[in-house]
């Protein structure tokens, strides 16, 4: 693996939206390629959330090259965009075309729309869990809980005298 210098020098495409004022006002950038959610800057202004996109990009690609995780490098995205017009052929059953047809009718939107987030959402969903299938979870932390779990039970159900004897659910 490459070192994280490397990956902090690649030019990578940035996204910035305004924060709506309900929800706190300000201005988010990320970079999609990374994950859009992965790493994320937050700030009043856009120097001020570019600034932070840079730290929270700097600690995902430790993480990424701590753990071993592939890093996705920036692609040239403007020529890959030329090649892909948003449109494609799709063969589905009858019997499921119509079953979409009238999930779309029933969600006031266009067959097209209804498809195209469905397809989103469940690309969004797939990306979300081959990344956490590379997260490590502490190696006893189920059988940690499950002693808290115990305790915690133990202590609800104490006899008068002060024994942590399990009660039976009547």
């Amino acid at each position: 693996m490459k070192p994280i210098e490397y990956y902090m020098d690649l030019n990578y495409g940035i996204e910035i939206r305004n924060i709506p004022k309900e929800d706190g006002g300000g201005v988010k950038a990320c970079i999609p390629r990374l994950g859009r959610f992965a790493a994320v800057g937050h700030g009043d202004d856009i120097p001020a959330a570019l600034s932070d996109l840079e730290d929270s990009k700097k600690e995902l690609l430790e993480y990424h090259i701590e753990k071993g995780i592939p890093i996705p490098e920036p692609d040239d995205e403007l020529e890959n965009l030329k090649s892909y017009s948003g449109r494609f052929l799709l063969r589905i059953t009858s019997e499921l075309h119509r079953q979409l047809a009238e999930a779309a009718k029933a969600n006031r939107s266009t067959l097209n729309q209804y498809c195209a987030t469905l397809l989103a959402s469940n690309y969004s969903l797939e990306r979300i869990m081959n990344h956490m299938n590379h997260i490590e979870l502490q190696p006893n932390l189920w059988a940690d809980l499950a002693i808290r779990d115990a305790t915690s039970e133990r202590t609800r159900n104490a006899d008068d005298d002060g024994s942590n004897d399990f009660r039976r659910a009547a």
